[in-house]
Formats: C-alpha cells, sequence, structure tokens
C-alpha cells in the first residue's frame, strides 16, 4: 500500500494521481472516529453499504465535475480548484479556507484580473450565439449544441452545420 495511505484507506494510482477511498469494514461502530480523523468534512459522496462505509475524494485541486459522481468506478474529478492548503469540497469545489495568491472566485477557479464573461448575461456579456459559455484566461469560448459547430474565425459563435 503506497504511504499516503492510512490502513484504513484503500487507494489506486493512475495517470492523474491517487484517488483515495476510505473504507471502513464493519465500521459504524468507528465511522465517526474515522471521519473525524481523516478531516472528511464534505460528506455529499459517502456511500454506505450494510458491512461497509465508502467516501469518495479527489487529489488536492480537483473536485467533482459536472455530470456523474463515478466514471469508470472512479470518482469523478475532473473540475480544478486553486485552494490554500486543504482540499476543496468534492462536490461543488468550495475552498474551506481560502484561493491561493493570484485565484478567486467560488471554487478559485479564476486567475485574479480575470473577467468571468460567462458569469454575466447572454447578449450582454457574451454573443448571443453562444450555446454554452467557457471562461477562459482574459476571454471566453463556447460550446455548440448538436448540429451546430463554432465558427472558427470567432470562437464565440455557434452556427448551423
Amino acid at each position: 500500500m503506497p504511504p499516503e495511505l492510512t490502513e484504513h484507506q484503500h487507494g489506486e494510482i493512475t495517470l492523474f494521481g491517487l484517488w483515495k477511498f476510505l473504507r471502513m469494514s464493519f465500521g459504524l461502530w468507528n465511522a465517526a472516529r474515522l471521519l473525524m480523523e481523516n478531516r472528511v468534512q464534505d460528506l455529499s459522496f459517502v456511500f454506505v453499504y450494510i458491512d461497509d462505509i465508502l467516501i469518495a475524494m479527489c487529489p488536492t485541486g480537483k473536485y467533482n465535475g459536472t455530470g456523474d459522481a463515478f466514471i469508470n468506478n472512479r470518482p469523478n474529478c475532473e473540475a480544478e480548484c486553486h485552494c490554500k492548503s486543504l482540499p476543496c469540497l468534492y462536490s461543488n469545489g468550495r475552498c474551506r479556507d481560502g484561493c491561493v495568491t493570484g485565484w478567486s472566485g467560488r471554487s478559485c477557479y479564476r486567475r485574479e484580473g480575470d473577467i468571468d464573461e460567462c458569469e454575466g448575461t447572454r447578449g450582454m456579456d457574451y454573443d448571443q450565439d453562444c450555446h454554452e459559455c467557457v471562461n477562459t484566461i482574459g476571454r471566453y469560448t463556447c460550446r455548440c449544441d448538436q448540429h451546430y459547430e463554432l465558427d472558427s474565425e470567432t470562437n464565440r459563435q455557434c452556427i448551423v452545420l
């Protein structure tokens, strides 16, 4: 077992780092103590079985992205956060201890000085023909619905195929 895991944790080392699973066999008796020791503060994805408790945790700097909580039996940790030292909450990316220098926003996902056009109003802050606004540093781009494609000249409008 890798040294980063305690006797109650299981993990899998992947291309993206260590996925931790806190497994407490017959653990309802010791669950409260182990939850406190491991500082699990986001209970959104705690799965309790008759003889097991499974807690999904992402590597530091990642949290649950959009879509399913698990992809291929692994926690969905596609979104990034930039918290000071504590991991961000698995379910929404919130930072309990604030953002590292240079980052801001609810999940510390935005570089300071960057304006998130996507938080604004469609047709005013970003293009009316943008189906899904995606903020990038200093600008934005769009994702388009089926049967549309991104205008290669602007990267900000969806046009019919």
